[in-house]
């Protein structure tokens, strides 16, 4: 039998690896590929397995290294940030989803709650509190006074 010479492995490796889905080709996979393309019998290239191991990393070494300069000569495929302009128009403002007017014209207090916390008990708005009725689009709705899980009182 003919020793391979260390070129003739490297070379034919590299020719292997080059057809082969990196990602899921292993080591072991390499060395048999080896031995069926040079005609040998199993584990003929086990005693160096050390060696093809070797060519295998640089290859893989090789291969990143080409795909980085590949990476660094392509464009930047992110959107650049645009330039803050001096004068930045007025945002608009939101308008409200809801209007709240109130009998005095005047614009509805905030923090209500801590407001009417202070006004009266919970027995008090039950026993004093009455039922609303409103009529919306012909729907008659009826609202009875309530307490709620969160302590809270309404209808």
């Amino acid at each position: 039998m003919t020793e391979i010479s260390e070129s003739d492995l490297k070379t034919k490796l590299f020719s292997i690896l080059d057809k082969e889905d990196l990602s899921t080709f292993t080591k072991k996979q390499a060395r048999i590929k080896l031995e069926e393309e040079f005609g040998l019998e199993k584990n003929g290239l086990k005693k160096r397995k050390r060696e093809i191991n070797g060519y295998l990393d640089a290859y893989l070494i090789m291969k990143e290294e080409k795909e980085d300069e590949a990476d660094a000569n392509e464009p930047d495929e992110r959107p650049r940030k645009k330039a803050r302009k001096e004068e930045e128009p007025e945002k608009e403002k939101k308008t409200p989803t809801f209007e709240t007017k109130t009998r005095s014209g005047k614009e509805a207090p905030k923090k209500l709650k801590d407001l009417q916390s202070d006004l009266m008990t919970v027995q008090e708005f039950h026993s004093e509190a009455k039922e609303i009725k409103i009529s919306l689009h012909g729907n008659e709705l009826l609202g009875r006074p309530r307490s709620f899980n969160s302590s809270n009182l309404g209808w």
